[in-house]
């Protein structure tokens, strides 16, 4: 008898129409979490819209019109909308107001987007099977990368391994790839049983989340894709570009044909920690985390061997190196002292020839 896939069953929250509050989502394909004003803000496919829903779970149109049907990428004071055919725009987030058009030539449907550390914005062409960079100084686009046979759908920055994730659209057999951002070369990482890939991203402890059409449906991998991905949500209404909300850690799903944002707590989903990294090498999550000013990183090596740790910004910059050596089999403690650094999210990187692995922190002053 042929196994059934296990599935993981965490608190879900919908966020939708209520009682006292006008459901305004129609056929929300992508959303983001604006930390500072407290709100999701989701693009809509049927009207172009961005929604902007607070925290008591109000909605109301933040950008009105503007055919922004497809992924929402926030950077800066900045909301960037890839509107298919319409070009990239981007919005204040104080006042709604445009502050950028790049019309970009030739392309057919633009649908997802994200940033680099260095100021660049990326954005996928599925039907046009490339991926296109512009330079937010002056607004510059060119061809970055032509996926050939293989579209790209979802885009996904990946701040410790400095590269870009992407998502396959392909009809049979959907890759995720990665681009190198220091030599532009692109490879398969993990091969999926599944076609028509929608949306891709990363938790704070490394693992990965993609969506597809096919089963309509959202998968983990675990940090090194070192075994088979494992379903955490499973809805026949369509789940589209998903994305990691790090400051409340959850994953937001937008299910485009209910109308709804789906919510899954990071935190109560099992830690399955033998998936999450090898049993060579493990990296457990900080204590406390939050933190203040210090913190504790506990970390277990089966082997001797070399160990580099160190601390990452969100932009992929190394902000400290903690250790760089030789490490004796056994448990390790870590003491980090984050001094001056500003309050935000962080990672921690743990490297050996055999392995990397990361987890997400927050410092809050």
């Amino acid at each position: 008898m042929k196994s059934l896939p296990r599935i993981f069953f965490p608190l879900l929250i919908l966020l939708a129409s209520t009682a006292c509050a006008q459901n305004l989502l129609q056929w929300p394909e992508s959303a983001v979490y604006d930390a500072p004003r407290h709100r999701y803000l989701a693009g809509n496919y049927q009207t172009g819209h961005i929604v902007a829903i607070d925290s008591a779970g109000h909605h109301s149109v933040f950008v009105r019109n503007q055919w922004c049907k497809n992924g929402v990428h926030i950077c800066g004071d900045v909301i960037y909308a890839a509107c298919i055919d319409s070009g990239v725009k981007g919005f204040d987030l104080a006042t709604g107001q445009q502050v950028m058009h790049v019309n970009i030539e030739g392309m057919i449907n633009l649908n997802d987007i994200t940033s680099d550390n260095s100021g660049n914005l990326y954005v996928s062409d599925v039907y046009g099977s490339k991926i296109y960079k512009i330079r937010l100084s002056d607004n510059h686009y060119n061809l970055f990368v032509n996926c050939g046979a293989v579209p790209p759908n979802g885009l996904w920055f990946d701040p410790p391994r400095n590269r870009i994730l992407i998502a396959a659209y392909t009809e049979t057999a959907a890759p995720i790839q990665a681009i190198n951002l220091s030599d532009s070369t692109v490879a398969n990482i993990a091969q999926t049983s599944f076609n028509h890939l929608d949306g891709i991203t990363m938790d704070g402890a490394g693992n990965y989340y993609f969506s597809t059409w096919q089963t309509t449906a959202v998968y983990r991998y675990d940090s090194l894709f070192t075994n088979p991905p494992t379903r955490i949500y499973l809805n026949t209404a369509g789940p589209a570009d998903v994305c990691c909300n790090p400051y409340k850690n959850e994953l937001i799903i937008p299910v485009m044909q209910i109308n709804q944002l789906v919510f899954i707590n990071l935190n109560s989903t099992p830690a399955e920690r033998d998936t999450i990294a090898p049993r060579e090498i493990r990296l457990n999550q900080n204590y406390p985390n939050p933190f203040n000013s210090s913190t504790t990183f506990e970390m277990s090596l089966a082997q001797p061997g070399n160990v580099r740790f160190d601390l990452v910004n969100l932009e992929g910059r190394t902000v400290q190196e903690l250790y760089s050596g030789r490490m004796n089999a056994g448990t390790h403690r870590l003491c980090w002292q984050a001094g001056n650094l500003p309050s935000g999210i962080y990672w921690a990187r743990l490297r050996t020839p055999e392995a990397e692995l990361v987890r997400q922190i927050l410092l809050l002053k």
